[in-house]
């Protein structure tokens, strides 16, 4: 699922009502069956800046660009400056600090890759002063800063999809994150650790410890290993159901408590964020149900009263960072500028979709969704290395975006 700890994206232990039903215990076994029951609440139609400055009925109509935020044009506008500075060989200081956000969500978060893959392919990947990632979207970080993004997404459609990564069969481990980091990102797409950890951008990455803390590593800072911290930050409560250990501490997946780390990101500073994420606008996190919440303390809380606070309480920080991300909540931080773009609903990509037919479309469809948010033409753009990429009727064309300023 999703490049890894995205499998339970999100929101990790959500597992459990929600994204896999429990369907029988007998003698002691836990039989798991796919599906998801996640409440999407419509919610009144909010009023949010785009390219333009106008609303964003009024121009999603026309131009079909689905960019919301607050000030999100200021943000398009500030990386496009920083990089037509950075052609013109201006290195000194512009004063804003840009940031990129990656939200998780395990096959879900296929839709971001392909964001990441058009922000690579526009020359991008040295811009942002820091990154930040919450589960799958550390992996999606990770391949972006390392400038193998196009490598990156492939893991979704070719490795992914099979028994070898999800198995509802192997009750002890439904996701093997092992093999997603120990086998995939080590030798079979080899991940260059070297080249993210001499980047000029700084990537941070969450994870949350046995207490139900969110804590958050500065990869550059660190004594632990890069691939450690990707592995606990996709250590998904009950379907990986370990933990591994973070600068001492045992640690897993952070959706729970941060499904993506915007706040983190405005807390340090940053003053242009963008953020993909692999939610809809509209989508509204449900609470768990009182059942839901016994069986996650039964099989990974285990009387750690912080853990379950954080299972118990997700749905509220989710809608919290989303309201503040879409320019809902009625406190908004003075000085910074939010550009969101979101997974349409009509894409249709769920935690366990497996199909890699539509996960590459909603890759695709992402991409070229960011491409227009930048005021790119993205037509006959795909997948595939920037110079040339191979259309969807088959035909190859050299494709080289820009950005025009």
């Amino acid at each position: 699922m999703g490049i890894a700890q995205g499998l339970i994206g999100d929101c990790s232990t959500q597992a459990f009502g929600g994204y896999f039903e429990i369907v029988g215990m007998g003698l002691g076994i836990v039989i798991f069956r796919y599906g998801m029951n996640i409440e999407v609440v419509k919610l009144s139609q909010p009023v949010m800046t785009t390219q333009n400055g106008s609303s964003e009925d009024s121009v999603n109509a026309r131009d079909n660009v689905a960019l919301y935020g607050v000030n999100a044009p200021t943000v398009i506008a500030a990386i496009k400056q920083r990089q037509a500075n950075r052609k013109a060989g201006q290195i000194e200081p512009d004063g804003r600090k840009l940031a990129l956000v990656l939200e998780g969500g395990a096959m879900r978060a296929a839709g971001p890759a392909g964001g990441v893959v058009a922000l690579g392919h526009l020359g991008l990947t040295e811009i942002f002063d820091e990154v930040y990632a919450t589960s799958a979207g550390a992996m999606n970080a990770g391949y972006f800063l390392s400038g193998q993004a196009d490598m990156g997404i492939t893991i979704y459609f070719e490795d992914l999809t099979t028994g070898r990564f999800i198995n509802p069969l192997r009750f002890w481990k439904v996701v093997d994150v092992d093999y997603l980091i120990d086998e995939v990102a080590v030798t079979k797409k080899p991940l260059d650790v070297r080249r993210i950890l001499n980047s000029p951008t700084r990537l941070y990455a969450t994870v949350m410890n046995e207490a139900g803390e969110a804590l958050l590593i500065d990869t550059k800072s660190t004594k632990t290993p890069l691939l450690t911290i990707l592995k606990a930050a996709l250590a998904m409560p009950v379907l990986y159901n370990r933990t591994v250990e973070v600068e001492g501490k045992n640690c897993m997946d952070c959706a729970l408590r941060v499904p993506f780390p915007l706040q983190q990101a405005i807390e340090n500073g940053c003053t242009d964020i963008l953020l993909l994420l692999s939610r809809s606008r509209e989508y509204v996190s449900a609470g768990h149900s009182w059942l839901a919440r016994l069986f996650f303390d039964l099989i990974c809380a285990r009387s750690r009263r912080g853990l379950s606070r954080a299972y118990a309480m997700h749905h509220l920080y989710s809608r919290s960072v989303r309201d503040l991300a879409l320019g809902r909540s009625a406190i908004a931080p003075p000085n910074v500028n939010m550009a969101v773009i979101c997974t349409e609903r009509s894409e249709s990509i769920h935690r366990t979709t497996v199909d890699p037919a539509a996960l590459r479309a909603a890759a695709v469809s992402y991409g070229r969704r960011t491409l227009r948010a930048f005021g790119v033409d993205e037509k006959g753009w795909n997948l595939g290395p920037a110079s040339i990429v191979k259309s969807i009727d088959g035909a190859q064309r050299t494709i080289a975006p820009t950005i025009s300023s």
